[in-house]
């Protein structure tokens, strides 16, 4: 499945301009790519996920798009 999600990571900063994005297959293998928005920078990541889950640390909006992702 495939599923997005728009967030805040900074409070004093702007807004919704973040996002996650979960891709995963029916076995729950994917991945997940997080953009995270600042005034001086934006810092792109893409995680491995298999079976649901990621050897990387996730944070919660990559945990929640992850769930909403399953097929």
């Amino acid at each position: 499945g495939l599923e997005t999600i728009r967030f805040n990571p900074f409070p004093d900063q702007g807004g919704n301009q973040s996002f996650a994005i979960g891709l995963q297959n029916e076995d729950g293998d994917g991945l997940v790519i997080s953009s995270l928005y600042g005034r001086e920078r934006m810092n792109v990541f893409a995680k491995p996920i298999k079976g649901g889950k990621s050897e990387y640390e996730l944070t919660e909006e990559e945990k929640e798009v992850i769930l909403r992702a399953k097929v």
